[in-house]
């Protein structure tokens, strides 16, 4: 695989992501690194103000024989103020200028992004209503600036009971580092994904960056396993955006009517950590409708917290060629997929 085009201020941006307030893993050199498509080119598009960096985009390009050159900036631009996006977006259609189609997705909650909007719209995009977009338009989240006690005042009966079940099972779930942990989760992920038709990088690709992850930086995300008797029967990855702990991937053995709900504990124990490293959010990585009509949504909600509308996408489009490009756009890549723990309840 090509690795992604370093800036030779990669370090201060990746500096910058740590403590951007608007920030998310997908803008990391270390995501691009391990799973940009080897027919991508990766493109820093960086904005400073007086020696330090106020906002940057990692850009992927995607050429089409046909539809032309599109860009994608997947969880980005990463910023810390409205007014240092709008002086980066200046930057990043001048570095854009030959891309007939341009799609933003930065991470931030709807009700933040009304200056973000109209800096947008003022500058040629649209914003596709909710039910239009490729990513989600809702996620759940949990206020970690509450103590465990008042969290777990608002878990369902459900929920508690599942929790209760897996320590009586004898389920251990905790955190685990090391290639040996890694690899397996990353071959049942593999596995689940396949059995459930949705895609995730190839299986080597995942242990590598699970295994930098445990090495470089603890609060950068982590791995959680459950196993019985010794073994591996399910596993989360939860990984930093800002001050937010989001959730990426999950994984589990299927289980017949008497198998553990492993998922619940897993949840639990991330959150847990969570708190223990000073996130003050916990983010179920998406739901796929608000009103919590969808199994694995019902399952995040029993958490409690709060649903919370997403900033979504914006979308630029030059003439025709950018029209074409859209019917034909590539979304995200390894888009967060849940574990639906209603099989094993």
């Amino acid at each position: 695989m090509v690795a992604a085009t370093r800036d030779p201020r990669a370090a201060r941006v990746e500096k910058f992501l740590v403590s951007a307030e608007h920030s998310h893993f997908m803008q990391s050199c270390d995501w691009l690194d391990s799973f940009r498509d080897g027919r991508e080119s990766i493109e820093h598009v960086i904005t400073e103000e007086a020696g330090d960096v106020v906002a940057c985009s990692a850009l992927r390009r995607v050429h089409g024989p046909l539809s032309g050159e599109k860009g994608f900036v997947d969880g980005g631009p990463v910023f810390n103020s409205e007014a240092g996006f709008e002086r980066h977006l200046e930057d990043l259609l001048a570095a854009t200028h030959d891309c007939v189609y341009l799609r933003l997705r930065p991470y931030l909650p709807a009700s933040d992004g009304g200056r973000v909007r109209e800096a947008l719209r003022d500058h040629g995009f649209d914003l596709p209503a909710a039910e239009e977009q490729s990513g989600y338009a809702h996620t759940l989240v949990l206020d970690l600036t509450q103590s465990m006690a008042a969290l777990e005042s608002d878990f369902s009966a459900h929920l508690r009971r599942n929790l209760h079940r897996s320590a009586r099972n004898g389920v251990v779930v905790e955190r685990t580092t090391g290639h040996g942990a890694a690899a397996q989760f990353a071959a049942l992920l593999h596995r689940s994904a396949a059995a459930a038709g949705y895609a995730v990088p190839p299986p080597e690709q995942v242990a590598a960056y699970l295994d930098r992850l445990s090495v470089d930086d603890s609060r950068a995300g982590a791995l959680f396993c459950a196993r019985e008797n010794g073994q591996l029967r399910a596993g989360i990855v939860v990984l930093r955006a800002a001050n937010s702990l989001v959730y990426q991937w999950g994984a589990r053995e299927k289980v017949g009517d008497e198998g553990a709900p492993l998922t619940h504990a897993l949840h639990f124990e991330a959150i847990r950590w969570a708190q223990s490293h000073s996130f003050r959010q916990y983010d179920f990585g998406g739901l796929f409708s608000p009103d919590g009509s969808n199994g694995v949504d019902r399952f995040k909600r029993s958490f409690g917290g709060k649903v919370q509308a997403q900033f979504g996408e914006a979308i630029r489009r030059r003439g025709l060629r950018g029209w074409v490009a859209g019917r034909f756009r590539r979304g995200a890549p390894a888009v967060t997929r849940e574990v639906d723990d209603a099989a094993a309840s």
